[in-house]
This record gives structure tokens, C-alpha cells and sequence, in this order.
């Protein structure tokens, strides 16, 4: 791949029935191999919508056979503190409408508060089968909104368009929300909103909600960084490690060390030797955030 309001209740009662979770840190998802949701996302069941792993994608789909509107397919991230980054790519299928008026959000990510499921921001590509008022800019279009300006599309940033293939980006430094979009031909990421808005715990969804059935969108390359999950002591497995820091990361470091491996630099002297070792021990002992 290229690399609302309706649904805020739907996110609620999902995540209402969830476990809290332990916080996410950088994560790097491209779905390759997988036949099932990866640990890194979940989703509580929903009547009518699919979601699969299919050609190393992730597939959000509403068949053709279902007739309920309004129903979101989503993948849920855990809770993630502080300043973040998160991108990922996305194509769908073209979108059937089977009645006047009807809208579609094929592609979406929304960050809602991590504690009263709040909706915090919303990104999404919107497909409306006829204009409903004087504030949507096409039939087609990127929607940016916000817990603060609200759903309404007066209130939202917009940007035409009338790709089915783009890429979405959200990052959060400090209070400062800015969410970006990018299509085929597009050189960088375009800025089409920002925002001051919660420093709160946060979590994530990917979700499609379509028309009445027969639209399948696919997701691909889920990026996540965050500042607050730097942990030099996770290294196994390799390269990225597992978020943990245990006996694995311990034996990770002294096959390190012994080969002189440069990740056993722990200092960033350019050397190795015991000041590593004891600054190693110094990360070990304080685990990950």
C-alpha cells in the first residue's frame, strides 16, 4: 500500500468492557505473516463488520450482505502517556450508497481519553452520496475534528479529494494536537489541523464506517512512537525488543558486550567496557515506563 459522531458510542461501550491495559510504546506493525489481530490491537465483536488479516493487511469490512447503518468495524490500540506519533496507510474499495443522503467514513483513526473515553480527535475520509449542507466542500474529503470545535463540518478542517488510497498521521507534543494527510503525488505529510487538546492518557482506534455493506478498506504500516516509552535496557528480542525488561534483556546485553557489539555501547563513549556494564545495570534496574 501507499506508504461522525454516530461512532463515539460505539467506542465507549467497546472499551467499557475491556481490561485496563499496561501503557503501548513504539510499535511497528505491517501485519506481514499474520493470520489473526497481532497482540498490539484488539476489538470487541460488532454485528455486521468483518475484521481480518488478508495479503499482510489488516481489513476492516462491512459485506455486502449487511443492511445496519451506522455500525463501526474498529482495532483498538492500549494506552498510551504522553507525546506520540501515530501514522498508517490505508485503501479502500469503491463505496457503494444505497439511499439519498447517506455518508460514509471508508478510512479513520480517532484518539479518545484513556480514562472517560472522551473523543479527543478524529481523522477521517468522508463520502457523501449528496451534499447535505453548505460546509462540505465535495462529495469526497479528508474531516479533521476535535473534542472542542466539535463534529460539525463548519467546525472541521477539510481538504477535497477523491483518492481512495492515503495515509494519516496524528501527533500529540505537549497540549498540541496536529493531525496530517497524505495521497499519492503528495511530496511530505499536509498539515490539515491542529489543536490544543488533552495531555491525558490516550488510546487509539483504526475503524471503517461504511454504507449499508459492501465496503472493505485495508490497513497497512501502523507506525506508533512515544516520547515517554524510551527503555535502552529492552533488548530481546532483538531489534526492537518487547516492552518488558527481564532476565532475556540481561543475557541480550552480555552477548553484546562480549562481541563488542555497539549496542552494548551504553554509555556512548565509542568503547566498551564495565562503565557500560554498570550503566546497562543502572537501565535494567529501572525497567521500562
Amino acid at each position: 500500500l501507499f506508504g461522525g459522531t454516530t461512532t463515539i458510542g460505539n467506542t465507549r461501550a467497546l472499551v467499557a468492557e475491556l481490561a485496563e491495559p499496561a501503557p503501548m510504546c513504539s510499535l511497528v506493525e505491517t501485519f506481514d505473516g499474520l493470520t489473526d489481530l497481532p497482540p498490539s490491537l484488539f476489538g470487541g465483536e460488532r454485528p455486521c463488520s468483518l475484521r481480518y488479516i488478508e495479503n499482510d493487511t489488516l481489513v476492516l469490512e462491512r459485506p455486502g450482505s449487511c443492511t445496519e447503518y451506522n455500525n463501526a468495524v474498529s482495532a483498538y490500540g492500549d494506552l498510551i502517556l504522553g507525546d506520540f506519533a501515530l501514522s498508517f496507510d490505508w485503501e479502500t474499495e469503491p463505496l457503494p450508497f444505497l439511499f439519498s443522503g447517506q455518508n460514509a467514513f471508508p478510512a479513520a483513526v480517532q484518539v479518545f481519553d484513556g480514562v472517560t473515553h472522551a473523543l479527543e480527535m478524529r481523522l477521517e475520509r468522508v463520502q457523501v452520496d449528496t451534499l447535505l449542507n453548505g460546509c462540505e466542500p465535495s462529495p469526497g474529503f479528508h474531516k479533521c475534528w476535535d473534542r472542542v470545535a466539535g463534529s460539525d463540518t463548519c467546525a472541521s478542517s477539510n481538504r477535497v479529494s477523491a483518492s481512495l488510497v492515503a495515509s494519516y498521521r496524528i501527533t500529540r507534543q505537549g497540549s498540541t494536537w496536529r493531525a496530517y494527510v497524505k495521497e499519492p503525488g503528495d511530496a511530505d505529510w499536509v498539515l490539515l489541523r491542529s489543536a490544543t487538546l488533552s495531555e491525558g492518557p490516550v488510546r487509539f482506534a483504526l475503524e471503517q464506517l461504511g454504507s449499508v455493506g459492501g465496503t472493505k478498506t485495508r490497513f497497512d504500516n501502523l507506525v506508533l512512537t512515544v516520547d515517554a516509552c524510551e527503555c535502552p535496557a529492552d533488548l530481546s528480542p532483538p531489534p526492537d525488543g518487547d516492552g518488558v525488561v527481564n532476565t532475556n534483556d540481561f543475557f541480550q546485553f552480555l552477548a553484546y558486550y562480549q562481541a563488542q557489539d555497539d549496542r552494548a555501547d551504553f554509555t556512548g563513549e565509542g568503547e566498551i567496557n564495565t562503565n557500560d556494564f554498570f550503566a546497562f545495570l543502572a537501565s535494567y534496574q529501572g525497567g521500562c515506563p
